[in-house]
C-alpha cells in the first residue's frame, strides 16, 4: 500500500509539474502574440512616416510651382497635399496610440507572469491511510510474526487478500513465516476480517 500511496503521489507530482509548463508557454504565446502585434504597428508606423516624409516632400514641390503660370491647377495641387498630410499625421497618431497600449499590455503581461511565479505551489494533500488491522485474528499469526509483517508493510488485512501466489511465497520465505499464510488460508481469512472490521466502521461511522 505505501508503494501505491508513493505512486499517487509521484503522479500528483507530475500532473502539477504538467500544469506548471503548460501555464508558461500559455504567458509564453500571449507575449509573443503582443511581440508580434508591437512589431506590425512599429512598421506600419515607419511605413506611415515616410509616407508623410513623402507628402512633405510634394507639398514643397507644390508650393513652388504655385508661384508659377497655372496657378488654379497648382492650387488644386496643393490643397489636396494639404489635406493627405493631415490624414498621414491623423495615422500617425492613431498607430502610436496603439504601439503605446501594445507596450503597457506586453508589460503588464510580464508583470502578471513575474507575480503568478512568485507564488509559493499548493502542497499537495494526501489523504492520511487507513489505520492498522489487528493481524493476530489471523490463524496462526502471533506477535513475533507480526512484527515481521509490519516490519514488510504489510498492516491490513486488505492487504493481506491482495497477495498473489508467488508474492505470497515469496513473503513466506522472506519472512521465515513457515507456510503458515498458504496452510491457514491467510488470504480467505483477510477477506473476511476485512469485510467484517471495515463494514462495522462504516457502520458505526
Amino acid at each position: 500500500m505505501s508503494g501505491f500511496l508513493w505512486l499517487i503521489t509521484e503522479m500528483l507530482l507530475l500532473l502539477t509539474a504538467a500544469a506548471a509548463v503548460f501555464f508558461s508557454l500559455g504567458w509564453r504565446w500571449r507575449g509573443r502574440r503582443a511581440l508580434l502585434q508591437l512589431s506590425s504597428l512599429e512598421q506600419r508606423l515607419d511605413e506611415e512616416t515616410e509616407a508623410a516624409r513623402q507628402a512633405r516632400i510634394e507639398l514643397g514641390t507644390a508650393r513652388n510651382l504655385a508661384a508659377q503660370p497655372d496657378t488654379a491647377r497648382l492650387q488644386t495641387e496643393l490643397n489636396e497635399a494639404h489635406a493627405r498630410q493631415r490624414l498621414l499625421e491623423r495615422e500617425l497618431l492613431r498607430l502610436s496610440d496603439a504601439k503605446i497600449a501594445a507596450e503597457r499590455k506586453l508589460q503588464a503581461g510580464d508583470s502578471s507572469r513575474q507575480s503568478d511565479a512568485s507564488k509559493p505551489t499548493p502542497a499537495l494533500a494526501i489523504d492520511s491511510p487507513p489505520a492498522d488491522d489487528d493481524l493476530t485474528r489471523l490463524s496462526g499469526a502471533g506477535r513475533v510474526m507480526v512484527k515481521r509483517l509490519r516490519q514488510a508493510g504489510i498492516t491490513r488485512f486488505d492487504q493481506v487478500a491482495a497477495l498473489s501466489d508467488a508474492e505470497l511465497a515469496t513473503l513466506d520465505a522472506a519472512l521465515k513465516l513457515g507456510g503458515r499464510p498458504l496452510r491457514h488460508n491467510w488470504r480467505g481469512q483477510a477477506r473476511a476480517l476485512h469485510a467484517e472490521t471495515r463494514g462495522s466502521t462504516r457502520q458505526s461511522e
